[in-house]
């Protein structure tokens, strides 16, 4: 008998979730700053380490600053998944 993974969260409630937030992001009155700050912030501690990374993984609703810096798009994956290993830095 093969055991299977039970999903105790809805992925169409955590689909409608996400596009709501999304609508809700790229409102023209949204506050955007918060998530501005925090990717400027990011970057400004990454120009001190040595490492650049080729393959980023950036998950989530990643502000464009840090996707126009890496030149990547944020990778989609299933939260109730485990994390992708396809050698991201």
């Amino acid at each position: 008998m093969t055991a299977s993974v039970p999903r105790i969260f809805s992925p169409i409630r955590r689909q409608r979730r996400e596009a709501r937030a999304s609508a809700r992001r790229d409102h023209p009155d949204a506050a955007r700053f918060v998530a501005d700050e925090m990717a400027e912030d990011m970057l400004e501690r990454l120009a001190f380490v040595r490492h650049k990374p080729e393959r980023p993984l950036l998950i989530g609703m990643v502000p464009p600053t840090l996707t126009r810096h890496f030149n990547t798009a944020p990778y989609a994956i299933d939260p109730e998944a485990p994390y992708p290993d396809d050698g991201f830095d």
